[in-house]
């Protein structure tokens, strides 16, 4: 057996309901068929997942992680932050309650079934966030209204109710919904629908130049000076929601975010949902977002390829459903094609050759 066909495969064996215990021999067994040596990692607290994946990208052809979407950002990160080594292929067999990261990329539940996508699937290169200067998420920023049920509900309960348990725990937050005053900017694509009060410049078509944003910004430190030519946003506003997304499904519901999702056209998709004062505007908010193609002033939605959202009181953040730090100010940009993730071979619209 030849080593560049080592896999290195991290597990979260608390996920979901701790079922990947029942499954682990046949998920090796499956990768081992298709003459993959596999070397597993087993995680024990936060964190473990981003360290081993940073410290041992470079010595194998994939990291496969199993758990649920906390664990896939954790190992993404990891990688992000040893840009010595090549960003290898990701596997993903979720093993999470919600796993809506696998529901967009049609990764099946099933472990068996998600493992021989890892051993037989194609590469799709997919888009990544970057949050502020140090942190990466792979479908979800959020604030606001339910966006931390999913690291405030507990583990036991989680694998003992499953999807219910989010459900409960977010029934118990209603009484508790919180305004944002926030101040939000954003690079949009030039052709996108937004109120002309939003807009304050149109950039060239030759792309945006580099004074774009402060020099001491950490949202652009490291990266490219230039964006795809657009016009820049501003606007203020009370917010109880906050989604900033990559992704088809989010909390387990399908197209809340638009019908129109490309994981890799280089933009997110921006959900901002105002505080209601009546039962009329939650009526109105709740249809929207049922039915994206709705327009309200209730909801704020747009594409964007690079967006700061700042307010005078920290919020609570969350990542890929992880707790992700409390901020007044987040700068949050796509970096286009930078996952490359196993996926099924019918998905792989665009797939890279040579796998």
């Amino acid at each position: 057996m030849t080593t560049w066909k080592k896999i290195l495969f991290i597990f979260n064996p608390v996920a979901g309901k701790s079922q990947i215990r029942n499954h682990l021999l046949d998920i090796i067994e499956t990768l081992s068929a298709a003459d993959y040596e596999v070397v597993c990692y087993p995680t024990t607290k936060r964190g473990d997942a981003r360290r081993i994946a940073r410290e041992r990208m470079g010595d194998y052809l994939y990291i496969v992680c199993a758990g649920g979407d906390g664990t896939l950002d954790e190992v993404v990160s990891g990688m992000m932050e040893n840009p010595d080594k090549p960003f290898v292929p990701v596997g993903y067999i979720p093993a999470g309650t919600t796993n809506d990261f696998a529901s967009s990329l049609r990764i099946p539940t099933d472990m068996i079934q998600a493992a021989r996508v890892v051993a037989y699937g194609r590469t799709f290169r997919c888009d990544l966030g970057q949050f502020n200067d140090k942190d990466y998420f792979t479908y979800v920023a959020a604030f606001g209204l339910f966006t931390g049920t999913s690291y405030q509900t507990p583990q036991e309960l989680k694998n003992q109710l499953g999807h219910f348990a989010y459900i409960l725990q977010g029934i118990s937050e209603l009484g508790q919904m919180h305004a944002y005053q926030m101040h939000v900017r954003a690079l949009v694509p030039r052709d996108e629908n937004v109120p002309a009060e939003y807009i304050v410049k149109e950039l060239p078509e030759e792309g945006l130049p580099s004074d774009h944003l402060p020099a001491d910004d950490p949202a652009i430190e490291g990266l490219p000076e230039e964006d795809p030519a657009g016009k820049w946003i501003e606007f203020d506003g009370e917010f109880a929601l906050g989604l900033i997304t990559n992704s088809r499904s989010i909390g387990g519901f399908q197209n809340i975010t638009g019908q129109e999702v490309d994981l890799q056209d280089g933009l997110f998709e921006v959900t901002l949902v105002r505080m209601p004062q009546n039962p009329l505007e939650v009526s109105e908010i709740l249809m929207s977002i049922s039915n994206p193609d709705m327009k309200s002033s209730m909801v704020e939605s747009f594409k964007t390829s690079r967006i700061s959202l700042t307010c005078d009181e920290r919020i609570a953040w969350t990542r890929d459903g992880e707790y992700g730090g409390s901020h007044k100010q987040v700068d949050l940009r796509i970096r286009p094609g930078q996952l490359r993730i196993l996926v099924p071979e019918q998905y792989a619209e665009q797939p890279e050759s040579g796998m």
